[in-house]
């Protein structure tokens, strides 16, 4: 099915430092979910963040990540091997799932791209149709965080 990731890349006071959408051809919500995360791990890679919160509302596959589920997710084992390698480029992660309407940045950053642009990223400066959604989403401090 066609399908559009994204996510946003955010410092520790909730200031946006980046954000990637993209289009894709996936065939489960959870594929879609694992992409947004793997996207954000590159794009914090690219930024050269070495400690990152990683918040994802989707638990199947924040637990699948956190306990190296394997069995239940087959799908998504290649997004989810690619994820594993990736985290260990940094020196520090924390998962956390947070709930849908903790995350509605991220849902806004994929309506970024369309079968048209295909794939759009920006750094510091958000497109302007996520400016309001990142100033509802409490900022300039971040909604959550587990020291």
């Amino acid at each position: 099915m066609a399908a559009r990731t994204g996510c946003v890349i955010r410092d520790y006071r909730g200031h946006s430092l980046g954000g990637e959408s993209r289009s894709c051809i996936l065939s489960s919500p959870e594929e879609m979910e694992a992409l947004a995360v793997l996207t954000g791990l590159n794009l914090a890679a690219e930024l050269d963040h070495q400690n990152i919160v990683v918040e994802c509302d989707a638990k199947i596959v924040v637990d699948c990540i956190t306990k190296k589920r394997t069995m239940a997710s087959w799908k998504i084992f290649p997004i989810l091997a690619e994820i594993w390698r990736k985290a260990q480029e940094f020196q520090y992660v924390q998962w956390n799932w947070v709930p849908r309407l903790a995350n509605q940045v991220a849902h806004a950053a994929t309506k970024v791209s369309n079968a048209r642009v295909g794939n759009v990223r920006w750094m510091s400066q958000p497109p302007p149709s996520l400016v309001s959604v990142l100033s509802r989403d409490g900022l300039p401090c971040p909604h959550y965080f587990q020291a």
